[in-house]
């Protein structure tokens, strides 16, 4: 990968992106996976990323490269509503590696979810609905919100004609107000845009029932020495990022691994990461309160041999299905597979 050292480098790289796009989706992504900006151009990095010193110097980083300051209504995106229609992404690429990746991380989300037929879902920043879609047409109660109305009014287009059209609120995620509670909360390529994104997390707690599932996918939470987020959090200095940032004004984000597991564990959440590989496009990260509920015990085993676990007491987990088979032998009504049994007993 080509490692830009000055800024004067990059405007050639944005326009040759713009070059690329007129000929395919699969040349533009070539050409701006092929290079990233060193961290170097922007000064010595605040070493504290809670503070607003590190917030301040990652908010100059976009408003150096988008010549505005940020502000939440920035991630509005005008877009053509009728062709949009005809050709909705992903399929509007009309490439066979976008679209490919693209369904099977939308498959492997509602695989790895595994939610009972009716639950109610909170999708946050639902955008064109590429997901939405797929959910609603399961039969699943579901509830848009994004900032943009034009979405929401296209995600009412594409949905209209189906059982069970999804709801949708227009507001920001890190203020807006909702009066109700859902089974799981999913973020499909959002919480990245938000500066607030630590206040977002907190405030899960208010939107998910007590055995409730939350779901991260297709965000970009990286290694932690990954070249184009060297820091904790911040905007990602990969082509791709800095070609949205630059010609959209979208806040690109991205998270450490460490930052984010920790993040979510000091609000009292448990994670577990599947993924597919494919540069993190089908990666799905799965949080649940204090303990995993038992619908979800059978695979605590599987996380934990590959070690995709975060913040889960093993001995704990086996200690309590061990409890559970004992219940179950003695005849009490509890729901246990036989194969989960047999498990918790070689433990």
């Amino acid at each position: 990968m080509e490692i830009l050292t000055s800024l004067d480098q990059l405007p050639p790289k944005l326009a040759e992106a713009e070059q690329k796009q007129a000929l395919s989706d699969d040349a533009f992504r070539q050409a701006v996976s092929s290079w990233c900006l060193s961290t170097a151009v922007w000064g010595e990095v605040p070493p504290d990323p809670y503070s607003e010193a590190y917030k301040a110097f990652q908010l100059n980083i976009y408003e150096h490269l988008t010549g505005r300051p940020y502000q939440v209504s920035n991630e509005d995106t005008t877009f053509d509503f009728a062709h949009e229609l005809q050709w909705p992404y992903p399929y509007g690429t009309q490439s066979a590696r976008t679209v490919g990746t693209s369904l099977m991380g939308y498959g492997w989300l509602i695989k790895k979810m595994n939610l009972p037929a009716g639950s109610r879902i909170l999708e946050i920043g639902s955008g064109y609905g590429s997901l939405t879609i797929h959910l609603a047409g399961m039969g699943y109660h579901v509830t848009c919100l994004d900032i943009n109305p034009a979405f929401l009014d296209f995600i009412h287009a594409r949905t209209g004609s189906l059982p069970r059209p999804p709801q949708t609120v227009c507001g920001d995620m890190a203020t807006v107000e909702l009066d109700e509670t859902f089974d799981a909360v999913i973020f499909n390529a959002s919480l990245h845009h938000s500066l607030e994104h630590r206040a977002v997390i907190r405030r899960l707690d208010d939107w998910v029932v007590p055995h409730g599932l939350v779901a991260f996918t297709a965000e970009p939470v990286l290694g932690n020495h990954a070249v184009q987020l060297p820091y904790p959090w911040g905007i990602r200095l990969d082509g791709l990022s800095l070609w949205s940032i630059c010609k959209w004004g979208w806040l690109e984000l991205g998270f450490q691994e460490a930052y984010f597991v920790q993040m979510l564990q000091d609000a009292g959440w448990q994670l577990k990461r599947s993924s597919l590989g494919l540069a993190g496009q089908t990666d799905v990260w799965l949080a649940a309160r204090e303990r995993v509920d038992d619908w979800y015990a059978a695979d605590i085993f599987a996380a934990y041999g590959d070690g995709e676990a975060y913040g889960m007491d093993l001995e704990a987990e086996v200690l309590r299905l061990r409890q559970l088979v004992a219940g179950y032998e003695n005849g009490r009504f509890i729901r246990l597979t036989k194969w989960l049994k047999d498990r918790t007993r070689q433990k």
